[in-house]
């Protein structure tokens, strides 16, 4: 809960988004935890960025570290070390499209194995051969069950969208796994974020299905995450008519998601910050009641994911020259 109160608050990001321009923004980081932006980096267009995000993600694994190292019961640690993974398989999704697209770039420009912790060795993996010899040099890893389930797919249609989703659907079924051996009252906050997390990761699974792969819904809900919080497969199947992608929008406007029809119409682009500001006041609700449970821990993680996820979204806004109006609309600042 003190480690909560060192986050940055909502008003620094709405000052954030009042910057007139990108070292306007830089100077407001002088005397918080990522003064380094202001001070030492020399960031002075959207070119220098991606250092910058490499030097955020690396404090939003430091926080990880301090949360898991002060927790003493096993059960719980390992779950949290597992909410950490998070952070290392979107590693391994640019690895894979840096390897797929053959992009000539540098992978240390993207990846921050130091700042992670990781131990998957980036420079083979982006330079494999094929997806074969590219699951092998993650023998040892948690993640070579996952890719070898999209494989098959993905080389038949040669897009790692079919990957991507292969190891969101492990690592949510291994979290389901870890919440099981919680305590009681550890289990009911775990699984009521966690599902929050799933819904999202479900919304935006449907709508990148309709959108970008026009599948029938038969195979779209082959790739449905089970355990979400208030969508489920069944809901989803009998909703679902032959309208295409609107039906689909229709059927996920639940609840707190009934702002996503309207948002998809204006904007699809803008959808997944919307849910991810839901999931950040989802969070909140974990620190109402009684304050030694896992929920503590998960909101502070869960908050420094968004601050990260902002702090990086903000400063490429700035770079490329968004208003102040659009950047607080679009990332659901102040809301």
């Amino acid at each position: 809960r003190a480690m909560l109160s060192a986050l940055l608050p909502e008003e620094f990001f709405v000052s954030l988004t009042g910057a007139g321009d990108l070292q306007e923004a830089l100077a407001l980081f002088k005397g918080t935890a990522y003064s380094p932006l202001s001070e030492g980096m020399n960031i002075s267009s959207s070119a220098d960025l991606p250092a910058a995000e490499r030097f955020i993600a690396a404090q939003e694994s430091a926080a990880y570290r301090k949360v898991i190292s002060s927790i003493s019961s096993a059960k719980e640690r390992d779950f949290l070390a597992l909410l950490r993974q998070k952070l290392e398989i979107e590693q391994l999704k640019t690895a894979l499209r840096i390897w797929h697209r053959r992009l000539p770039v540098a992978w240390e420009d993207y990846i921050d194995k130091a700042g992670s912790g990781s131990t998957l060795d980036f420079g083979k993996l982006v330079d494999a051969e094929n997806i074969e010899e590219f699951i092998l040099l993650l023998d040892d890893s948690p993640y070579k069950r996952a890719l070898m389930s999209g494989r098959e797919q993905f080389k038949r249609e040669g897009k790692l969208f079919f990957l991507e989703v292969a190891l969101d659907m492990d690592y949510y079924d291994r979290i389901a796994a870890a919440i099981s051996r919680l305590s009681p009252a550890d289990r009911r906050v775990a699984s009521r974020i966690i599902g929050v997390e799933i819904d999202i990761e479900n919304i935006n699974l449907l709508l990148r299905f309709r959108k970008y792969y026009s599948r029938n819904m038969s195979e779209m809900l082959d790739w449905f995450i089970p355990g979400g919080l208030r969508l489920n497969k069944d809901h989803v199947r009998s909703s679902y008519t032959s309208n295409g992608i609107t039906q689909v929008v229709n059927s996920l406007s639940l609840g707190p998601y009934s702002r996503i029809k309207g948002i998809f119409e204006e904007n699809f682009f803008l959808i997944e910050s919307f849910l991810y500001g839901l999931l950040a006041k989802e969070v909140k609700g974990a620190l109402s009641g009684f304050p030694f449970t896992i929920g503590t821990a998960m909101a502070y993680l869960v908050s420094s994911r968004r601050q990260a996820g902002l702090l990086v979204s903000i400063l490429y806004a700035k770079a490329y020259g968004h208003s102040k109006e659009n950047i607080t609309q679009s990332l659901n600042i102040g809301v």
